[in-house]
């Protein structure tokens, strides 16, 4: 509600106590796509490398009229100055009082609470990410389907990169289990992928 810097005690340094700080979260935040944002000094500069993390976090960030504003945390993403960090420790589908810790803030970090994406993005395999419509029923095979085959790393080499920014393992075929839908604002990306690096 009041976007801007906080000040918060060591003991109080954890994503919802900031984002409290901060008078809430908008109406329509998507709570699911929590993102602690931060500087990365150590990323060698002269290595063309952004992570999926990243990536995943500057769609999500760029679906939201209300964060578009936020051009140089954007760019400073896709430039692989900037990574996510999880807000919170615990695995997709666990419920909120069995979570693990959350994430302790670090002096210049950014929280954002983007809206709900209406998308799901695929990175091909030439690093491009492409914006797909958020289907309810849509499992990881439908949003692969939709693409066209040459477009796209192997199969077995996707993750499926939730909105928390957890990724998972797919389960492709149909002997290992029962393929679920995918989530909106979540992104398939090859695995040890090196996407290209904004100019």
């Amino acid at each position: 509600m009041r976007p801007g810097p906080a000040t918060l005690a060591s003991a109080d340094a954890h994503f919802d106590r900031g984002v409290e700080q901060l008078g809430g979260p908008l109406e329509g935040a998507y709570r699911f796509a929590a993102m602690i944002l931060r500087l990365d000094e150590a990323h060698p500069v002269s290595l063309p490398c952004l992570s999926p993390s990243a990536l995943h976090a500057a769609q999500l960030l760029q679906d939201d009229p209300t964060l578009t504003s936020e051009r140089n945390v954007i760019e400073a993403l896709l430039a692989g100055r900037m990574q996510r960090v999880l807000a919170a420790e615990r695995p997709f589908g666990r419920l909120g009082t069995d979570r693990g810790r959350e994430a302790k803030l670090q002096s210049g970090d950014v929280l954002a609470l983007p809206g709900r994406s209406q998308r799901v993005y695929v990175v091909l395999a030439d690093g491009r990410a492409e914006a797909l419509d958020h289907r309810a029923e849509w499992t990881v095979k439908d949003y692969l389907d939709a693409l066209p085959a040459h477009e796209l790393a192997s199969r077995r080499q996707y993750l499926l990169h939730y909105p928390d920014g957890q990724a998972a393992e797919l389960a492709l075929s149909a002997w290992n289990r029962t393929p679920s839908a995918v989530p909106p604002g979540s992104m398939l990306a090859p695995r040890n992928v090196c996407l290209p690096v904004a100019d």
